[in-house]
């Protein structure tokens, strides 16, 4: 990313257009339901919210909405934006006309019809480029959708506040982003029961102490909904078909995340 405020109109440094249409475009259109899961029990309905970055778009997001309405989940709801950090969800001041330039997709639960797909990322058509949309608000999205577990894969794009080498620094950083954001999700008239954020993979930009800070200032918010998938005790570095910024990835190894 290129800076906390707005959210990134990069895709990464150093992944080509062409890589991205590679990646991205077979992980939105090819993505199965594993054979297993789809056997599964239906579990109690409930109504799930999964929101993501440029992570997200790489497969995660896409694979994560299927595996639960697989298992019976009654409506999901799944919103995946390129360069955004959490504050970009909402509509705290500074943040209300988030925009993201790089990449964004939906997946919308419809009543008694197919999910509604919408999809405008690298790779659509040759040469194609995606135009600018406004980040959706965790708020608004809450209120709309009255989710009972809310989904977040986000954290990428608050590596810039985790360069160097002064650790101490770093919780302070990173407690506006988390806090307030969290604070916006949970109120009085929330649905939200359940937060499960799964936190960043290994990625080379930061070293693994910043990592730590980042994984730990998410489980230090004091809250007893909120439970913390580390992401890193799940793959193993490199990754297969790992681009050359280091850090975005698709194909098998997005699938086993």
């Amino acid at each position: 990313m290129s800076g906390i405020g707005e959210p990134n109109t990069h895709f990464s440094p150093g992944l080509t257009r062409r890589q991205f249409i590679q990646g991205t475009g077979a992980a939105l259109i090819s993505l199965a339901i594993p054979q297993v899961l789809a056997q599964m029990p239906a579990a109690k309905a409930s109504s799930v919210l999964i929101i993501g970055d440029s992570m997200s778009l790489c497969g995660f997001g896409q694979q994560l909405d299927k595996l639960f309405r697989a298992s019976g989940y009654g409506r999901v709801n799944t919103y995946m934006a390129c360069g955004t950090n959490p504050l970009s969800w909402t509509t705290l001041k500074g943040f209300q006309s988030a925009k993201t330039k790089c990449g964004f997709s939906k997946i919308e639960s419809r009543n008694g019809q197919a999910p509604l797909v919408f999809q405008d990322t690298y790779g659509m058509t040759r040469g194609h480029r995606p135009a600018a949309y406004d980040v959706p608000k965790i708020e608004n999205l809450i209120s709309a959708c009255r989710p009972e577990i809310l989904v977040v894969q986000l954290g990428n794009n608050l590596f810039d506040l985790l360069k160097g080498g002064n650790f101490a620094k770093m919780p302070a950083l990173l407690q506006p982003y988390l806090g307030q954001f969290l604070s916006r999700v949970v109120g009085e008239s929330s649905s939200v029961r359940r937060v499960f954020w799964v936190a960043p993979p290994v990625c080379e930009r930061i070293s693994k102490e910043s990592h730590d800070i980042l994984v730990e200032s998410i489980k230090g918010q004091n809250t007893d909904w909120l439970r913390v998938i580390d992401s890193r005790v799940l793959l193993q570095y490199p990754y297969r078909n790992l681009q050359p910024d280091r850090q975005h990835f698709f194909g098998a190894d997005m699938t086993i995340w």
